[in-house]
């Protein structure tokens, strides 16, 4: 791959004005959820106690807490978070700079970089918020190894299949769906590059994943298999627990929608 190429798709997505924004929103909605629902509570770790159990990091963090209005808006506008930063790229590109870079390399060279540099950047932008959760919440609470009995411990029920890794190491198991949103949230920003390809407004090639991400989750909901909702699979707690195929199938869609088209079709073009 030419490094010139991959080089300026990564800094035009990561300092730009609309990534910081991204990341700034996903940051209010993870800090405002730790001081609304979590901080309040607090008190209750200095108090005596004899049989019950201490607030802990793992039942606090964003994702891993009960349902609140910050973790339903945080998980359902992921894409659009993801898509935010540098989704509509290839779209504005293609208005008449992309004749210009193409000047510097191969067709196949410049969409490489744009596919890895929307990733990085859709996945960076929604995990980032996630991870100063994490950090904020670890300031306050002790990091106690889940104990399934107290039931203040969503993901560690017998229906989630990960529970085993949840309960024995709650930080790796942290540390994967932190992976698992990093690749599904870039792979749905990677949806625009196809949007692209067909929509005449930017609006919509930004809008374009998350419009996909809710049909799939209206789609699910109503035949009842919301093991493979996307929405259920990037969060944590595993209300409605995924199975391992489903995790591995969804971001093989995504990236055969995503990625394939952009190489077939503008890959083959005489004209940018």
């Amino acid at each position: 791959m030419n490094n010139v190429f991959l080089k300026l798709e990564l800094k035009r997505a990561f300092c730009n004005f609309y990534f910081a924004a991204a990341v700034l929103i996903g940051c209010v909605l993870t800090i405002s959820d730790f001081y609304q629902n979590i901080y309040p509570s607090l008190w209750m770790n200095y108090m005596p106690v004899i049989k019950e159990f201490p607030i802990s990091l793992y039942s606090s963090t964003i994702g891993l807490h009960a349902q609140s209005l910050q973790q339903n808006l945080l998980f359902l506008m992921a894409p659009l978070l993801g898509a935010l930063p540098f989704a509509d790229s290839y779209y504005t590109d293609k208005r008449g700079y992309i004749k210009q870079l193409y000047s510097r390399g191969t067709r196949k060279q410049y969409l490489s970089a744009k596919c890895i540099a929307v990733f990085l950047s859709g996945g960076t932008a929604f995990v980032l918020p996630q991870i100063a959760n994490l950090l904020l919440a670890a300031m306050y609470l002790p990091a106690l190894r889940p104990e399934p009995s107290t039931k203040m411990f969503a993901p560690a029920r017998d229906t989630n299949p990960l529970a085993g890794l949840y309960i024995e190491h709650p930080l790796l198991y942290l540390a994967l769906y932190l992976i698992i949103g990093f690749i599904i949230v870039g792979l749905f920003a990677n949806i625009s590059n196809t949007a692209a390809l067909f929509l005449k407004s930017r609006l919509a090639v930004i809008l374009f994943p998350f419009i996909l991400y809710m049909i799939m989750y209206i789609f699910c909901s109503l035949l009842r298999i919301n093991g493979y909702n996307p929405y259920d699979i990037l969060l944590p707690t595993q209300l409605t627990p995924s199975s391992v195929a489903a995790q591995i199938l969804i971001p093989v869609i995504l990236a055969a929608g995503g990625i394939l088209p952009v190489f077939l079709i503008a890959g083959k073009e005489d004209v940018f």
